[in-house]
């Protein structure tokens, strides 16, 4: 339970964390500007939000950022699942000794891989469940 809900746990909700800090910088919104502005940040009727480059950010533009970065985060815990599952596989033996030859976990990462693909990018998905489409880019750091 330890390493499920401790370290595994722990890891991907940090996998997760970083690339939303990641994409939120990028956009300008450096982490020390995020701290204490939740307020701001959801009132719809503030228009001109300034990151911390000094650009104004519309309720609109800023509800879009927050999307990709849930979408972000929903890939960062698919990416870290795969590192999960194949270190639990491999606890004694490298995996260049023990090898990928097991075709059902092989085939159970493409199809979560490809299933998440999907709920990221099949029209009217992301809007429904909260997310925003990803350009392909964010697939690294996450």
């Amino acid at each position: 339970i330890f390493l499920a809900y401790g370290i595994v746990g722990i890891t991907q909700a940090a996998a997760g964390f970083f690339v939303y800090a990641v994409i939120m910088a990028s956009y300008g919104w450096m982490p020390n500007r995020l701290l204490f502005i939740k307020a701001e940040w959801e009132d719809e009727y503030n228009n001109n939000l300034e990151d911390s480059w000094g650009q104004e950010w519309s309720y609109g533009q800023r509800m879009m950022l927050q999307q990709t970065c849930n979408g972000a985060y929903f890939l960062a815990i698919v990416q870290v699942q795969w590192a999960d599952v194949i270190i639990s596989k491999t606890r004694m033996l490298s995996i260049f000794q023990q090898g990928m030859k097991n075709n059902v976990l092989n085939f159970a990462i493409i199809f979560e891989t490809v299933l998440a693909a999907a709920v990221i990018y099949t029209p009217y998905v992301p809007q429904f469940i909260g997310i925003y489409p990803l350009a392909p880019e964010w697939w690294i750091p996450a």
